[in-house]
Order: structure tokens, then sequence, then C-alpha cells
């Protein structure tokens, strides 16, 4: 997950730079650099800068976007596509194989991924998409779809084998600003009580507004103030076992020879602190047993462990 922090800057200031377009500063070549960059970061980013790039093609004609500063953000992936072919001989990495092909319970997993993301977050979604209905500025409003999109996304591929959200976390920061403004345009929709017939409308009295804006407050937090103990025994829980793949590759080495192949299920720390030949028995570093089918016993067994 190290790639998280710098996917999240880069989102961030991707959308600062289409929320301040304007006809005399529209998107230009700086910014289809950093969209080029977004989509090299990982091997499905370019699906976070294209769907920047449906939003730069809507700009075009307001004049907020030159017609083809958007380049790099196609050009640079493609050439990350076209060296993973030359160097591996494959269009695509064998993760890819392992978590997308021949599993019939991916989308299930991936559901259950996204649920158990909403029960911490569902109240920032749905402020959202009030934020996606209510709001004034067309360009604001269209790119609320972008988280939306990415986290159907995780349904689709079937979740992530960490626990951290680590696909959903960097648009969590675009989550946070549309559901406070979300619940802005609510509470200046709520602001006035309709009047009887013939009579103006009336004013919310400052304690009920107070009281609808704690309601809002609650519906965002009420699990997320749960998060920092469940995230500390997640990070311990992991600290352990990372801890002790340290301690197998160091024995692996002071008990083993130089050239002894060593099978691994785990193929991370133990392997590099071994400096020794390694065999990746999941497949993640092997073309040949990412191919494989996965036995039916194991399908949903092995996602649901990544889930979970």
């Amino acid at each position: 997950g190290s790639e998280v922090s710098l996917l999240t800057v880069l989102i961030l200031v991707v959308a600062l730079a289409f929320l301040n377009a304007r006809p005399d500063r529209p998107l230009g070549w700086r910014i289809g650099l950093i969209l080029g960059l977004l989509g090299t970061v990982r091997a499905d980013t370019p699906l976070v800068s294209g769907l920047f790039l449906l939003l730069w093609w809507r700009l075009i004609p307001l004049r907020r976007g030159r017609p083809w500063a958007w380049l790099p953000a196609v050009l640079m992936p493609l050439l990350v596509v076209l060296w993973r072919r030359a160097y591996f001989g494959d269009w695509f990495p064998n993760t890819y194989y392992l978590r997308m092909v021949g599993i019939p319970t991916r989308s299930v997993i991936g559901a259950y991924y996204l649920i158990y993301f909403s029960l911490l977050s569902g109240g920032l979604i749905g402020l959202t998409l009030l934020h996606m209905a209510l709001g004034r500025r067309p360009v604001a409003r269209w790119m609320g779809w972008i988280p939306l999109a990415i986290y159907l996304y995780g349904v689709y591929v079937g979740g992530d084998e960490l626990a951290e959200f680590r696909f959903y976390a960097p648009m969590a920061p675009l989550l946070i600003v549309f559901g406070v403004a979300g619940a802005s345009r609510c509470l200046r929709h709520g602001a006035a009580l309709p009047g009887r017939l013939g009579r103006p409308a009336r004013r919310w009295p400052p304690s009920l507004r107070f009281g609808w804006l704690v309601v809002l407050m609650a519906v965002v937090s009420f699990k997320t103030l749960l998060l920092p103990a469940q995230l500390r025994n997640l990070g311990q829980g992991r600290e352990r076992l990372e801890r002790a793949n340290v301690v197998i590759g160091l024995m692996l080495k002071a008990h083993t020879r130089p050239d002894a192949l060593i099978a691994h299920v785990w193929a991370g720390a133990a392997p590099y602190f071994s400096e020794r030949p390694a065999l990746d028995m999941l497949g993640k570093a092997d073309s040949h047993i990412a191919r494989l089918p996965a036995s039916p016993a194991e399908r949903g067994l092995c996602h649901l462990r990544q889930s979970s």
C-alpha cells in the first residue's frame, strides 16, 4: 500500500486544478503531465486518470481545458503497458490473472468489501450524492462521480486483501470535501419552512438548524468514531506478522546454503532478508503459477481471507 499516499496527493492536485479551471486559466500541459503520472503509479490507475479525462473533454467546449494538453494522460500509461509487454512478455501483470480470471465469487466478495467500507463512510457517500443533486457548480457535481465509480470498481475486482481500504483511501479526501458540500447544501435548502397559503416561508430557528447539523454529523461519524481503535488493532496484528517474516528470512539465511531454492507462500520480507533464490507459491512473481486455475475449494476461501 505504499502507493496510496502518492495517489492521494496527485488526485488532490488534479481535482483542485479542475475546480479552479476558468477560460482565462484553462487546464494545460502541466495538469496533463500530472494526470499521466497518476496513470502510471499502479496498473489500474489509468481508470482514475480516464475518469478525469472524460471531465476534461466536457470542459473543452467551455474553454476551461486546452484541446490537446490531455495527451500525456494517454501516452504515459500506454508507454508503461508497452514496456510491460516488452519486458515481461505480457500485456497484464500477474495480479490480473490471480484476481480477475476464473474467480466466480469475485464480485460477491467485492460487494462485501464495499458494504464494510460503507459502514465506516456511508454517511459521507450519502452526503456526496446530495451534493451531486443540489450543487450549483457543474464541475463539482460531475467530479462527485469519480469516487463513486472507483467504489464500484472495487466491487468488480473483488475488493482487496488489505483491511485498510487502499483501493478507496486515495478518494477519501474528495469524499470528505463533497460530503461537507452536501451537508452545506442540505442546510441551505432546509433553512426555510414552507408557509401556508399566501404566507411567506418561515426561517428555521437557529436551534433547529444546529440540531439538523448535529444529526448530519452523527450520520457521518457514527462508525468512524470507532475507527482509530480498529486501525490500531489491525496495525498491531500486521506488525507481528511482518516481524515474523523478517525473523524467518534471517533464519533461512543463517541455516541454508546460498544456492538453496526456497518456496514461499507469503513472498515478501522473508525471501528478501533470506537473500536466497525464492519460488512464489501464490504466483504474484511467477507467471506460470499465476495462470493456473484456482481449485474450486480454494477460490472463495482465498478471497474471503484476503477481504477479511
